[in-house]
């Protein structure tokens, strides 16, 4: 989790464009429901965003590694 944390303070730009699009699938998710709420959506966006910076951060690392 540190390493997500890491890689977005060290990429902020990255980190506001994940926001954005997450932004925009729960809002999009939220249009397209018949009322269910809004929580749902959010867990999501939250998820995905963790799930990304997760996996671009173990990319980042590995790259720093090779010689």
């Amino acid at each position: 989790m540190r390493s997500v944390i890491a890689f977005y303070r060290a990429r902020p730009v990255i980190g506001l464009v994940v926001f954005a699009i997450g932004l925009a699938i729960a809002v999009a998710t939220v249009m397209l429901q018949d009322g269910d709420g809004v929580i749902l959506p959010i867990a999501f966006t939250a998820f995905m965003g963790i799930l990304v910076g997760s996996v671009l951060a173990i990319g980042q690392r590995r790259k720093q590694r090779e010689p």
